[in-house]
């Protein structure tokens, strides 16, 4: 496998000279006082105005030329999906993307509301969400490829976040204990063997569709946020995201989120039996990000494999065990 990637965040660093800076861009953008700003995750903040609703400022880096950048790709999805009425965040005007600090700054609508609390409902409507992201038209001018975890890489696919992964390892290597580069080899040997998932169904992924990234409204209802990183993919990458997390849940959890899923979309026999590379995928990706950017030990990390291995086959007959239940629950007439 090749290993030429660009790993690494697309947010900037949050020092108090660039949040200083990122006070004055957004009052001379948008008017108004900037009366508040509150970090939500690294490059993310709420921004409160004087003169206007909350909005949320997300701050990257300007990326390679003839790549599109990631503030304008995540603003492309969100166009779109504020055109069709699908929930998620909406842009703050009609110019949200702005340039800022040699970078770019996407600014939207903060979304009111909380993190859901886990349960079987919760899980069922992030599914029939998923379900329904995955059954849209792309348009055209969505071309490119998503769903790879913005933290590792800027913009990019399954293929290409397994490609960050490695750089990543690859770079851990220097100065490195003969235990930790053993550690590591073992690491890049489970990504080597991990599929990317190209020729399997694509549509219009999130790239992290995770309890952490849905809103609830006062009515019960979800929005879906933090969509930097998406585009098109393989679905059962997206799906994924929302299932290895409901897995460790509980089967409960994980069957109400496919009865979700698969009110609007059967998945391919192909789909199926690649369950497990899938799981298994974000799960191996994360930890390459934390020992590069949260000084984990690859030695801690690789012993975990083979936990990782059994709790990854559990959620796949799981998985299995909901979409047979799916299948067979009779359908009631209206």
């Amino acid at each position: 496998m090749n290993r030429h990637a660009t790993a690494g965040s697309t947010a900037m660093d949050d020092s108090e000279e660039m949040v200083a800076a990122l006070r004055a861009h957004i009052e001379a953008a948008y008017g108004g006082q900037v009366t508040q700003i509150t970090a939500l995750d690294k490059g993310v903040f709420r921004i409160d105005l004087s003169s206007s609703e909350a909005q949320v400022a997300r701050v990257f880096r300007l990326q390679r030329a003839g790549h599109i950048s990631a503030a304008k790709s995540s603003a492309a999805v969100l166009s779109y999906l504020q055109q069709i009425g699908f929930p998620a965040e909406r842009l703050a005007s009609h110019n949200s993307v702005t340039k800022f600090h040699g970078g770019e700054v996407l600014t939207t609508h903060f979304v009111p509301g909380k993190i859901p609390e886990p349960s079987p409902e919760t899980s069922r409507k992030m599914g029939e969400l998923l379900g329904r992201l995955h059954t849209l038209e792309v348009p055209s001018e969505i071309s490119w490829s998503g769903g790879a975890w913005h933290h590792l890489i800027a913009q990019g696919g399954s293929h290409d976040e397994i490609l960050a992964a490695l750089t990543v390892l690859e770079r851990a290597r220097t100065g490195a204990s003969e235990d930790q580069i053993s550690a590591i080899a073992r690491l890049e040997a489970a990504l080597e063997a991990v599929d990317d998932l190209t020729g399997l169904p694509t549509a219009l992924v999130h790239p992290d569709f995770a309890l952490v990234n849905m809103i609830e409204s006062a009515n019960g209802g979800l929005v879906p946020v933090d969509w930097t990183g998406s585009g098109v993919g393989p679905r059962l990458f997206s799906l994924a995201t929302l299932l290895y997390p409901a897995s460790m849940r509980g089967y409960e959890m994980l069957e109400a989120a496919i009865a979700g899923y698969t009110a609007h979309i059967t998945l391919t026999k192909a789909e199926v039996s690649h369950l497990g590379k899938a799981l298994m995928l974000r799960q191996l990706t994360i930890p390459c990000w934390e020992i590069a950017y949260r000084e984990r030990d690859p030695v801690e990390i690789a012993e975990k494999l083979s936990s990782l291995y059994k709790r990854v086959q559990r959620a796949v007959k799981y998985t299995k065990q909901a979409i047979q239940a799916a299948e067979t629950k009779p359908t009631t007439n209206g």
